[in-house]
């Protein structure tokens, strides 16, 4: 299993979080932008990107090297808030965070490739968390 982020800080959270994975050499963490992913073609049979997406200038570009590291018939989930979600919209900075609406989301990843796209809103959370699931 491996995780990866952009920001130093997260990544020391991630390693402490998961500090006796890390040791047993079951859990990798490691510094890396998603636009340039430290790993060879078609390494993942799952990956899981969540809240990264409103960040992301040309979302295009990191979910085609995404695409890049999966293997044929991997699934991807993308977790994040959706445009619809005033509250979130209204708290967050648009000079920092881009918002989408779930269908936006699928088509663009219909478009790089991905396939069996669907939007999941679980039940019970707090503030509206959209996943979308597609398959390479």
């Amino acid at each position: 299993m491996a995780g990866v982020d952009v920001s130093e800080d997260m990544v020391r959270m991630a390693t402490r979080r998961n500090a006796a994975l890390v040791r047993s050499g079951r859990v990798e963490v490691r510094r890396a932008d998603s636009c340039r992913l430290p790993y060879p073609n078609q390494r993942f049979d799952k990956v899981c990107a969540v809240h990264v997406l409103y960040f992301w200038s040309d979302p295009v570009a990191h979910l085609r090297e995404i695409q890049r590291v999966m293997k044929p018939g991997a699934r991807l989930v993308l977790g994040f808030r959706p445009n619809s979600d005033a509250r979130a919209v209204a708290d967050l900075p648009a000079s920092v965070y881009r918002f989408y609406a779930p269908d936006d989301v699928m088509a663009l990843l219909g478009t790089i490739g991905f396939t069996s796209q669907r939007a999941v809103v679980p039940g019970g959370t707090l503030r509206q968390v959209v996943f979308v699931v597609a398959e390479r």
